[in-house]
């Protein structure tokens, strides 16, 4: 649950859990009665919200909104309570409401979970995409865009996911975009989404050919990989092959297959593919010695003759 919560409080940002909590009034006013008892339900609505108690936590949010009215995040957190609750075109109209009142944080907004349920919205599209000025949208997409692409390199489909979601909704259609909203859900392991984003971004004019064919390859492996999880050691087999004809002399395709052999039983395959990946840069000897993929094969004289040849190369 990540919902932002307010407090009448002379500090201006506590963290409290995973809620964000920041002041009804400012640092040098004193809380006025009613903001002390908005706060008061606010607390209790979130603790209504995260115990799933919906109805519960959105009647306390308008109580609140009844005591300071229209204040942007007293409404957001109203809409994201019935966003929870499948009230998706109430949810939107209340977003809205809250953007009107000055609510303007875009990357909280487009990371927050309460929100999931009606990102596939053109309202709540528009909405986002309005947020920003026309003149900052490029750089604001680029931004998302950058920190997406870090989060991904640091094996964090989730929140590079949403980082690239909105950018997406920033700049609509951008190629590049879509492409690493298809790695997301990729890496995640969202397979069918991502073959999706991966169509919506060749379609939006995405061209790297060689960037298709490793994605294509990896969807390739990932499923081979699932089905060798599933001892369908065969069918695991066919589909690293095929990821290998996409990209061939890959290190990391004749790896997976090796692995695939070696659990299927198939010793000499293995070591071959085994060779092949070596001979193609694959050097990683320390991941290799504690994969349990390769057990079957790590007593034979050729795994030990490929594990002296890769240590005399360091």
């Amino acid at each position: 649950m990540a919902v932002k919560m307010w407090m009448s409080v002379l500090a201006s940002v506590i963290l409290v859990a995973s809620l964000q909590v920041v002041a009804l009034a400012e640092e040098e006013q004193q809380p006025s009665q009613e903001q002390e008892k908005a706060t008061a339900l606010v607390k209790e609505s979130v603790e209504l919200l995260t115990a799933k108690k919906y109805e519960d936590g959105l009647a306390k949010l308008q109580e609140a909104d009844k005591l300071v009215p229209n204040h942007p995040t007293i409404l957001y957190n109203m809409a994201c309570a019935l966003s929870l609750m499948g009230k998706r075109a109430e949810a939107v109209d209340m977003l809205g409401k809250a953007v009107k009142a000055g609510f303007g944080d875009v990357e909280y907004l487009g990371s927050d979970s309460d929100l999931d349920a009606i990102r596939d919205l053109d309202g709540y599209k528009t909405l986002v995409h309005d947020m920003v000025p026309d003149d900052q949208r490029a750089a604001k997409a680029n931004a998302l865009l950058e920190a997406g692409g870090k989060l991904l390199n640091d094996n964090k489909p989730v929140e590079a996911l949403a980082k690239l979601r909105t950018a997406d909704v920033i700049m609509p259609d951008n190629p590049g975009i879509l492409f690493d909203v298809a790695i997301a859900l990729l890496q995640g392991g969202k397979v069918k989404e991502a073959s999706d984003a991966l169509d919506a971004a060749v379609k939006a004019g995405y061209k790297d050919e060689k960037a298709i064919a490793s994605f294509k390859a990896q969807m390739l492996m990932n499923e081979g990989l699932a089905l060798m999880k599933a001892k369908k050691y065969d069918e695991g087999v066919a589909k690293i092959m095929e990821a290998g004809k996409l990209l061939p002399g890959d290190p990391n395709v004749a790896y997976n297959l090796a692995c695939a052999y070696s659990l299927a039983g198939k010793t000499d395959e293995a070591l071959k593919a085994l060779e092949a990946s070596v001979k193609a840069g694959w050097k990683d000897v320390e991941w290799m010695e504690k994969d349990t993929d390769l057990d079957n094969i790590r007593k034979t004289d050729g795994y030990k003759k490929i594990v002296e040849e890769i240590r005399g190369k360091e």
